[in-house]
């Protein structure tokens, strides 16, 4: 706290000044994240880094505040992250003059950000509400410091984030490129906890080169996968097999990604699904990623596909769309594989019994047994998914407020949500659970 304040008021007096020098960026990264990987490994999160080929390796400006910056916003990121992953990108933007802006962005599955305490973050001694303090803890100045000190290296932080769907930092810095470059001796290294667990992924891409890599890249990580060649056939598909995550290229013949993903959340309003969506493309801009998250996609990946980067993608949007809880789950069964699979079967038998209960309720307008039946479809369910569980808490409170047509919607939506987490639990085994498969969240 003391070199935080010191290096404030040095900031503010103008008196901070860059100890320009020659280091390895890689090198630099690499000691960086083994450092901070064991508070990551430690919360369960996944930890990886990657930088871009074109990225030379010795750079010359101040590498110390450079490292300051970086820890300050990934050690962040794994601070307010806890499940899922921290993922570290690197990229650069050719200047004259023998100049480089490097682009870091550092992306997150954690708590998240309201658009309207955005701006706030970046003020001195605040955070986004007093609760975030009494949690984490913080002086308040660490990002302060961090984007002045990004400033002073010519360039700026921004952040873009959703409450429960996680941040995104982009820092940018230029700097100096030195002559006579050695080859990267650094490779990046992931940190994980484990494995997303095997997923059915529908790969709607119409060059054969490019799913055939997607293909052979996920199949050596445990996942399944099929292939449509246009969005027609991707809807096709989808509508007769079930899949947990689509990759889909924006720019196929005919119906483009745009027209696939309308026609699917068209199609999820009116049956409270919501298949995971990724976006492939060739342009990079922030505005094409805008774009595609205004339009229902969940995550976004650039051509030519680097695996790290559709790996980490796939992560995030993994840990989001599952609906089960570990921590509810391995409460219930002690972390005993004999109760587990009496707890997955009682789920298997009640669930579905408290759902044709309240079905019967409603259809014989009695709001008292609603409410009774919901009840202890919250108590069930939320063995295994706290949000459903929480989900199902509120028709129970609706139910007591005496409106038929306002429970209706939620009446409908649970038999959907109640199969997702049925069909999530009977391909979970209690070895996933301990190893710290990730909670999910009720969109």
């Amino acid at each position: 706290m003391i070199d935080d304040l010191l290096d404030f008021s040095k900031i503010e007096a103008g008196m901070l000044e860059l100890d320009i020098s020659s280091f390895g960026l890689r090198d630099v990264l690499d000691e960086l994240i083994r450092a901070l990987a064991v508070r990551a490994v430690r919360k369960g999160l996944r930890l990886t880094w990657s930088v871009a080929n074109d990225v030379p390796e010795q750079l010359v400006g101040d590498v110390g505040r450079l490292r300051q910056v970086l820890l300050n916003l990934i050690g962040n990121a794994i601070k307010f992250t806890s499940v899922g992953l921290v993922d570290v990108d690197v990229r650069c933007q050719s200047e004259p003059e023998d100049k480089l802006t490097l682009t870091f962005l550092i992306r997150d599955t954690g708590i998240g950000i309201p658009v309207d305490k955005q701006a706030m973050i970046f003020q001195a001694f605040t955070q986004q509400d007093t609760s975030t303090t009494r949690i984490y803890g913080g002086t308040g100045l660490g990002l302060t410091i961090a984007a002045r000190l990004a400033g002073l290296m010519g360039g700026q932080i921004t952040v873009d984030s959703q409450p429960a769907r996680g941040s995104a930092f982009t820092f940018t810095a230029r700097f100096g490129i030195q002559r006579d470059q050695p080859s990267p001796a650094v490779a990046p290294t992931v940190f994980r906890p484990a494995p997303t667990r095997p997923l059915r992924v529908l790969i709607a891409e119409d060059q054969e080169l490019n799913s055939q890599l997607t293909c052979d890249l996920l199949a050596r990580r445990g996942h399944h996968t099929g292939v449509a060649t246009t969005g027609q056939e991707a809807l096709r598909m989808l509508a007769l097999q079930t899949f947990d995550l689509l990759l889909l290229d924006l720019h196929m013949p005919a119906l483009d990604g745009f027209g696939v993903i309308q026609q699917i959340r068209e199609s999820e309003r009116l049956t409270g699904a919501h298949l995971p969506v990724i976006a492939l493309t060739a342009r990079s801009r922030p505005e094409d990623r805008e774009r595609c998250l205004a339009a229902g996609m969940d995550d976004f990946v650039t051509k030519p596909i680097r695996g790290a980067a559709l790996i980490a993608a796939i992560e995030r949007v993994a840990q989001r769309a599952t609906l089960l809880d570990p921590q509810a789950l391995l409460a219930a069964c002690d972390e005993d594989p004999f109760i587990f699979t009496r707890v997955r079967d009682a789920l298997q038998r009640s669930i579905p019994n408290e759902l044709s209960a309240i079905e019967r309720a409603l259809c014989a307008r009695d709001l008292h047994a609603v409410r009774e039946a919901a009840h202890r479809l919250s108590s069930i369910i939320g063995t295994a998914s706290t949000s459903v569980g929480e989900f199902a808490s509120k028709l129970e409170d609706e139910a007591a407020g005496g409106n038929f047509d306002a429970i209706r919607p939620r009446v409908a939506k649970l038999p959907i949500l109640a199969e997702r987490v049925l069909s999530e639990l009977a391909r979970t085994s209690l070895d996933e659970l301990l190893k710290g498969t990730p909670k999910g969240n009720l969109r």
